[in-house]
């Protein structure tokens, strides 16, 4: 369930991009998110950037 709504997701995403990017883009965002490949390492990159705000290390300055 969690997948179909990431793909859904960044589907819709690749499409309001290719909609709102410059007309001097010659390849359609929606394509290149077509491989399952590319998919996974968007997600990763994605969830990556926001557990990156939210880790904690603590230590001395000593």
């Amino acid at each position: 369930m969690s997948f179909c709504l990431s793909l859904l997701s960044a589907w819709v995403t690749a499409w309001l991009a290719d909609h709102f990017l410059p007309v001097l883009v010659s390849m359609p965002a929606f394509l290149i998110l077509s491989s399952l490949d590319s998919f996974r390492v968007t997600t990763s990159r994605a969830f990556d950037a926001l557990n990156s705000s939210t880790n904690y290390e603590s230590g001395s300055c000593n």
